[in-house]
């Protein structure tokens, strides 16, 4: 257990996670829009009239969203960050509305690590913690590598 300790030593200053991160971002985006879709047909048919009526206007509306994507997801990833230190994970996220999560380990009853098809070539996890008394999962990490998580997961079953 040392050597898993002497691991997160490098995760005890705040810090962001990895770049391919963008991925789980853009991900969770375009799943929230998919969901609200009925909310936003009024956005696709504009778009979509914007096309038919003046070809110039329906590609600045398609850009504009596409900008807009990118903005959110790249705001999204830097502002998440996290650090493990004093037997609690602590994670830092929100864009409109900041929230801090401080997760004690002695809290956590479950822990799962998903690994979506994004980030299995570069060998990346997605950490998902459950804690006593909430009734959805209460923090998730990004982009951390399957080592890292699954030396966390040790870490927090032990404690």
């Amino acid at each position: 257990m040392t050597d898993h300790i002497l691991q997160f030593d490098k995760f005890k200053q705040w810090q962001r996670v990895k770049p391919i991160g963008v991925l789980y971002f853009a991900d969770k985006f375009l799943r929230s829009v998919f969901s609200n879709f009925i909310v936003l047909i009024p956005m696709f048919i504009a778009i979509r009239s914007g096309f038919e009526q003046n070809p110039t206007l329906g590609g600045a509306l398609l850009i504009a969203f596409v900008t807009l994507f990118i903005g959110f997801v790249l705001a999204s990833y830097y502002a998440f960050q996290f650090r493990i230190s004093d037997g609690r994970i602590e994670i830092r996220k929100g864009i409109l509305q900041r929230l801090r999560l401080n997760v004690p380990f002695d809290k956590v009853q479950e822990i799962k690590l998903v690994q979506p098809v994004y980030y299995r070539t570069s060998h990346m996890t997605v950490v998902l913690l459950d804690t006593a008394g909430s009734n959805k999962q209460e923090a998730t990490l990004v982009a951390l590598p399957l080592e890292d998580a699954e030396a966390l997961k040790h870490i927090v079953q032990c404690s």
